[in-house]
């Protein structure tokens, strides 16, 4: 008997891009609601570069097959605790940016879904991002979601954009065994299917671990560290990057291989003295 032909066999995962902030993600040129036109920074230059370097690797990785898009929360900076750095004080003008680095991805994904982030960073505005991107909807009929859950290749995938963070980087791994383990349990407790993958992102800092019983990520962010960063985690490097999971050629079932792109940040200049 022939298998019946699967449906989406690759996950694309990306979080934490903050459009709107001046040191994040942004075009290099950018005009704005009342018509100004700004140019972005170097380091929003930085990530502008690395961000078209994953756009190109996406495609290629990705050729032919359809893929589904995970937009992890906290797609943009908004304006929050009195901060001085962002592009605009418009919440449209956070949206606009946004869309025009996600469409391009999401224009060629079979299915785009969209997690809520930090309330006091996006407000309600990646439910309006979601409605402009053709988002998948979630349950209260908008397209987004607090909590992602999707069946795929015989697996159970959850995406969140929340997680525990830590400044002790040697903490990092132990962290998101801890933060799948705790999924694993809570589903079990409540009698529902296991969870094999749990998409984290907010801590800023990428990484994932591998058990024998599931796999936990937790996106990069695409923005440097703002002056509540250098005050909270002032030794941190952000390094910008994206995660996919693919099913492709592998047994229902199967966890998934893990293909990744991860930048190096910025070097600073020392000042000779």
């Amino acid at each position: 008997m022939k298998k019946p032909k699967r449906g989406i066999e690759l996950l694309v995962d990306i979080s934490d891009i903050h459009s709107g902030s001046t040191v994040a993600l942004m075009p290099p040129r950018f005009a704005l609601s009342e018509g100004q036109v700004i140019e972005a920074n170097a380091l929003q230059r930085f990530y502008y570069s690395a961000w078209q370097h994953m756009t190109g690797w996406l495609h290629e990785l990705a050729g032919h097959s359809p893929f589904g898009l995970i937009l992890n929360g906290d797609l943009v900076e908004g304006d929050h605790h009195r901060t001085d750095q962002i592009i605009s004080k418009r919440l449209t003008d956070h949206i606009e940016c946004a869309y025009q680095l996600l469409e391009p991805i999401a224009s060629r994904a079979s299915k785009v879904f969209i997690t809520q982030g930090t309330e006091c960073h996006t407000g309600d505005t990646e439910a309006a991002l979601g409605h402009r991107l053709g988002a998948e909807k979630g349950p209260s009929g908008r397209p987004v979601f607090d909590r992602l859950t999707l069946d795929i290749c015989g697996k159970r995938v959850v995406a969140r954009h929340h997680v525990s963070t830590t400044s002790r980087p040697w903490l990092e791994s132990n962290g998101l065994w801890m933060e799948l383990a705790s999924e694993q349990l809570q589903t079990a407790r409540n009698g529902e299917p296991m969870t094999d993958i749990l998409l984290v992102a907010h801590r800023h800092v990428g990484g994932h671990v591998v058990t024998n019983e599931g796999i936990c990520i937790a996106t990069p962010a695409w923005q440097g560290l703002t002056r509540h960063g250098h005050k909270v985690v002032p030794a941190a490097k952000c390094k910008p990057g994206v995660y996919v999971l693919d099913w492709r050629g592998l047994p229902d079932g199967s966890l998934p291989q893990i293909h990744r792109r991860i930048y190096e940040a910025p070097k600073p200049a020392a000042i000779t003295v």
